[in-house]
Parts: structure tokens; sequence; C-alpha cells
């Protein structure tokens, strides 16, 4: 029985994986945007949890320039790590980001 269960983790792990890595663009970008020409835009900064201000003050900008420029859609991302960390999953969302 440990063989299977081995064996059926390893398969369900590589499922995951492919499914992270494929380029599905209907369901990856422009999320809940009708636009589908739109530049995405997004905004990272150290997130602080719930009583964060700097996510209150982006939502109510986000709202206000979404519906200045529909054109353009600001996808909000906020990093919550220590200070050491929060460096490291910069580089590492800009590197993924560089591999489309």
């Amino acid at each position: 029985m440990g063989k299977v269960k081995k064996s059926a983790m390893i398969i369900l792990s590589v499922l995951v994986f492919l499914g992270a890595c494929s380029n599905d663009e209907s369901s990856s970008s422009n999320k809940g945007n009708s636009n589908s020409d739109a530049t995405e835009i997004k905004i990272t900064w150290r997130g602080l949890g719930e009583n964060d201000n700097i996510r209150r003050y982006l939502e109510e900008f986000e709202s206000e320039f979404e519906a200045e420029n529909s054109d353009i859609d600001i996808v909000l991302s906020p990093i919550i790590a220590s200070e050491g960390d929060y460096f490291s999953k910069v580089a590492l969302s800009l590197q993924l980001k560089l591999q489309y």
C-alpha cells in the first residue's frame, strides 16, 4: 500500500507541475477583464497582512485608474514575507514572467 500512495503522490505532483507550467492564455491573462487587448500592469509591494494601508490605497487607485483607462488592467500582488525573503520572491517573480 505504501508504494501505491507514493506513486500516486508522484503522479499528482507531476500533473500539478505541468498544469502550472502550461501557457493557457484564455485562463491566465486578463482574468475578469472583458477587454482581451488590455495591457496588464502588476504592482508588487511588501504586504503587511490585514492592516495594510498600502493595499487599501492601491485598491482605491486601481478602481479609479481602470475606470479612466479601460485598456489597462492593474493587478495587485502583495508579497507577505520577511525582508530578506521579499527580495528573493520579487526576483523569482520577475524570472517567471520573463520566461514567457
